[in-house]
């Protein structure tokens, strides 16, 4: 089923009634307010007294005046739900928006994504979507314009402090940030992010010296040529959209979907953003919020709680941070293989980090607006 067309779509594919339709509608706007609810139908009956003009000026807005509903209420499919995010560059707000639509707006589907023996434990996983299942670890005032929740950053080299006010804030740059004199070009939003050192080849990992990231603007799209800002000099850390939490189902079939049950994980499975705005590797990542407050990963003498971090609660391994796949379109290609021929993707999952991972909020530094 294909998806509902968009409102250009549908003002392009009208007939030359259904124009005439559409321009009496909003010409009448006036004597519409004057005649109110009960008396619309008598203007239709009055400017289209054929009956059959009726049927099709009701027929044009039923089509016109349900468009989002229809939107709304279509399913899309895991195939396409990936290849929504595939394509969507992240630097570029019209596209940004649009996969924010999908993600917030439309009837997405749970994605079934493959099967694994990760731990010991053989499973099926799915994917349950959503743009606001994590959290990050530190919001502070100080920020002086924040990016929505649906992205945000991680670094995995940086231990989670308990005291907050020792620790460097998110989204302030510090003087030995080398880029800190570069300017945004005109129409760009220049993100800066809680991350590595902005020095490629500095070796520090865990430093809280400003990334910084071009967000473009829809009228101007980041170039591709663009040098960027040190964006990912610390390869375990990275900016991203969220997708959704990981679900877990025991037992798996050969060219089925597990019927279940399925079981919420504690992940979130994340898009890395690369600097170009493009989207990157699929990962999931621990979310420690509880709801009301975050789990210590590791106890008051350094011991790493045990029971934290586990696929399921009989997994051998433990860990915070795994990539799943190398593009969204894997999944894409995966769930069409799925639903034609019956193959089950194999899920590698790549572990990353065993260690608490800061999640942040990148924070907007200046706008710039072509004048």
């Amino acid at each position: 089923m294909q998806f509902p067309p968009s409102d250009e779509e549908l003002l392009a594919g009208f007939t030359d009634q259904e124009k005439e339709f559409f321009a009496w509608y909003h010409d009448s706007i006036i004597e519409r307010g004057r005649a109110g609810f009960f008396g619309f139908p008598l203007l239709v009956r009055a400017r289209f007294p054929e009956p059959k003009l009726q049927e099709q000026y009701h027929a044009w807005s039923d089509k016109w005046f349900g468009r989002h509903a229809a939107r709304q209420a279509y399913r899309i499919s895991p195939a396409e739900f990936f290849r929504k995010i595939a394509s969507t560059t992240f630097t570029n707000t019209k596209s940004r928006d649009s996969w924010h639509w999908m993600m917030k707006t439309c009837n997405t589907p749970f994605c079934f994504l493959g099967q694994s023996d990760f731990g010991g434990v053989p499973g099926s996983y799915g994917l349950e979507p959503s743009s606001d299942y994590l959290r990050p670890n530190l919001e502070t005032a100080e920020t002086k314009s924040l990016v929505h929740h649906s992205i945000l950053s991680v670094n995995a080299s940086t231990h989670v402090d308990d005291d907050v006010e020792t620790t460097p804030k998110p989204g302030i740059r510090h003087s030995s940030d080398k880029n800190k004199s570069a300017q945004p070009s005109p129409g760009e939003d220049s993100i800066s992010l809680g991350g590595s050192s902005s020095s490629a080849d500095s070796g520090r990992r865990g430093s809280w010296e400003s990334w910084r990231w071009d967000m473009a603007d829809a009228a101007t799209p980041c170039s591709e040529s663009s040098e960027g800002y040190g964006i990912g000099d610390d390869e375990n850390g990275f900016l991203f959209a969220q997708l959704g939490r990981l679900h877990v189902s025991a037992g798996q079939r050969d060219g089925a979907m597990s019927e279940g049950p399925w079981v919420p994980t504690n992940y979130g499975v994340v898009v890395e953003i690369n600097k170009q705005g493009k989207p990157g590797a699929v990962y999931i990542l621990l979310n420690l919020h509880n709801g009301r407050s975050f789990i210590p990963l590791f106890d008051g003498q350094g011991r790493r709680h045990s029971h934290i971090g586990r696929l399921t609660k009989d997994s051998s391994k433990t860990f915070t941070l795994a990539k799943i796949a190398n593009t969204p379109q894997e999944f894409a290609q995966a769930s069409m293989d799925f639903e034609t021929k019956g193959t089950v993707k194999r899920l590698n999952f790549e572990v990353i980090s065993d260690s608490e991972c800061r999640i942040v909020h990148p924070t907007v530094d200046q706008i710039q607006k072509e004048g």
